[in-house]
């Protein structure tokens, strides 16, 4: 095997690959990109029993073959490489023979395993299909990532896409994440309001585990700067595929049941509070320095104020207020201070809104989820429930 490629060119499509091989044991596959070069093209490969990528890249082949090497070692290297023709060849007779890259006075050696234990890539024939703005995917997996657990348990470790079609044949994407302290919801228009005609298709869902949709939202973000993008998403009952600009990267599906989200989502509130997000954060943020280790803070309100007060035994407390437009009852909620972090680190605009039902009995004003978005950012809405609470 034989080619040069462009050294943009090349770390480009690596960049992509190599993330989805960036595991800590060298020895497994997965840590491993497959190189095959063709006819005026090399096509980079890198996945495991569940996920993966591909990408086509032009090159000058002069012998077609394949090898193997580490995906991010070689991101590294060409990232350190000149611009310009950047070349790689092996011994096609000996397929554990190491790659040699070559670029002006630099000579690199590079071990692999045997091309053969690369499975074919799944072709994905797909049961429907649709597509959206890149930019609108990411901003929505980014939003939802920190509501999904990390850890390998039941649903809390995937995201639901659910596709649906409301009244008035308006048809939206849901895209939806929670770790049963913390939900986010998001929404973004398809059909016609999207740029995708989804006509003749119906309402469906499925689910993706959060290390997928982490690794999907590193590459996504790789390509973010393109205003103009869209991505395509093809499913079927095992697997979703995401396809743009050439690169395909599916992710095999989790069967599992989703709880109903819309259940945490109230049709009334009794309670509704307008305030600046950054006054906000900024209390919050001056209470933890309070609150130390005890990691909660008490938020209440009247009719013109929201405080923020936080205690701890060995350090002292804190009280500060901020004015708000509040409509309903004043009370007040105990929240973990790592919840409403989390959420302020992913709701941007300028006025953070929180509803609620306030109730007159005390455990059941313990769990009522307590509803949070930005006037500026509609299409997301987040669920933090409350430790406890004083009516």
């Amino acid at each position: 095997m034989e080619f040069s490629i462009e050294q943009s060119v090349f770390l480009e499509g690596l960049e992509k690959v190599s993330i989805l091989s960036d595991r800590k044991n060298i020895a497994l596959l997965a840590s491993h990109i497959l190189i095959e070069a063709g006819e005026g093209e090399i096509t980079l490969v890198s996945f495991d029993q569940s996920a993966g990528g591909r990408l086509r890249l032009p090159a000058a082949v002069t012998v077609p073959g394949q090898t193997t090497v580490l995906g991010k070692k070689l991101f590294q290297i060409v990232r350190e490489l000149s611009p310009g023709p950047v070349r790689l060849s092996k011994d096609p007779s000996d397929r554990k023979a190491m790659t040699t890259l070559e670029k002006d006075r630099a000579l690199f050696h590079l071990k692999g395993i045997d091309p053969r234990d690369f499975a074919s890539f799944p072709e994905i024939a797909p049961e429907y299909s649709f597509g959206l703005p890149l930019r609108e995917l990411l901003r929505l997996l980014q939003r939802t990532l920190p509501f999904v657990e990390d850890e390998e348990k039941d649903y809390m470790n995937g995201v639901l896409f659910q596709r649906e079609r409301e009244p008035g044949g308006r048809t939206t994407l849901n895209v939806v994440g929670t770790d049963g302290s913390g939900l986010h919801h998001g929404q973004v228009p398809l059909g016609e309001e999207g740029g995708i005609d989804l006509s003749e298709q119906g309402q469906k869902r499925f689910l993706v585990k959060r290390r997928h949709i982490a690794d999907l939202v590193r590459i996504l973000e790789t390509d973010a700067k393109d205003e103009k993008l869209t991505v395509d998403i093809s499913v079927n009952p095992r697997y979703a595929l995401f396809r743009w600009l050439g690169f395909y990267f599916f992710v095999r599906l989790l069967d599992l049941r989703f709880p109903n989200y819309r259940d945490v989502f109230p049709d009334t509130h009794s309670v509704t509070i307008d305030m600046s997000r950054d006054s906000f954060a900024a209390m919050l943020k001056r209470a933890s320095l309070i609150s130390d280790r005890n990691l909660e803070v008490e938020m209440l309100w009247n009719d013109r104020t929201v405080t923020v007060k936080s205690q701890n035994l060995d350090i002292g407390d804190s009280r500060e207020e901020s004015p708000a437009i509040v409509n309903g009852p004043g009370s007040s909620f105990f929240f973990s201070l790592e919840s409403l972090s989390k959420l302020l680190g992913v709701v941007g605009g300028v006025t953070l809104r929180m509803e609620a039902i306030i109730s007159e009995d005390p455990e059941e004003h313990n769990r009522v989820p307590v509803i949070w978005s930005s006037l500026e950012e509609p299409q997301s809405r987040y669920v933090i429930m409350p430790l406890g609470a004083e009516s």
